[in-house]
């Protein structure tokens, strides 16, 4: 069980980024961006943009029909996943100090600031990237007995998905982790490749 203090690696973001979003309120949109929320306001899904992000623009803008609804799930997205690598750390002993330290580094520096509310498909990509590696480390520090649950292995394949979808040359990132993955812990091959 994740101790409570841990929760401050989630808050801090949020709060740091919410901000961000109020300060450059609706976001920072490049032509791009205006030319995308433009497909997915009418819900014109092309290929011209990732689909699946474009899809994603449109759910979270039925919330509220602003850039800033997607935005702040992007925050909450890449809040959650800081929480979820720090806290992994954390439960490795790491000092939680000097995770503290990497959170609030991770915080200000300036381009993941901007970034973050900012509506890019290269946003969640990198995000997925992140999640990816994460996960190919946990593979390697448990010396593939995170593979041993069908859970992560299904978190494992989703996360790999995202990348597919989220960038038209995403593929080669997911297939050659999950093939490489495979190879390295041959006796998870069957469950990597269902």
């Amino acid at each position: 069980m994740l101790k409570h203090r841990n929760l401050v690696f989630f808050l801090l973001p949020v709060a740091a980024w919410t901000l961000m979003l109020l300060t450059f309120w609706p976001g920072l949109l490049s032509y791009d961006s205006m030319f995308q929320w433009g497909y997915a306001d009418q819900a014109n899904f092309s290929d011209w943009h990732p689909v699946f992000h474009t899809f994603l623009i449109w759910l979270f803008s039925r919330i509220a029909n602003t850039p800033a609804a997607p935005l702040f799930a992007q925050i909450l997205s890449f809040s959650l996943v800081i929480y979820a690598i720090l806290s992994y750390f954390q439960s490795l002993k790491v000092p939680w100090v000097l995770l503290l330290a990497i959170c609030a580094v991770f915080i200000l520096f300036p381009l993941n600031s901007l970034f973050v509310i900012t509506l890019w498909k290269d946003i969640p990509f990198s995000l997925a990237v992140l999640m990816l590696s994460f996960c190919m480390l946990k593979i390697v520090i448990t010396r593939g007995q995170f593979l041993e649950e069908w859970k992560n292995v299904g978190f494992l394949v989703i996360v790999a998905v995202c990348v597919i979808l989220l960038r038209h040359n995403g593929y080669p990132i997911a297939l050659l982790s999950m093939l490489v993955t495979g190879f390295v812990y041959r006796r998870y091959l069957r469950m990597i490749l269902i």
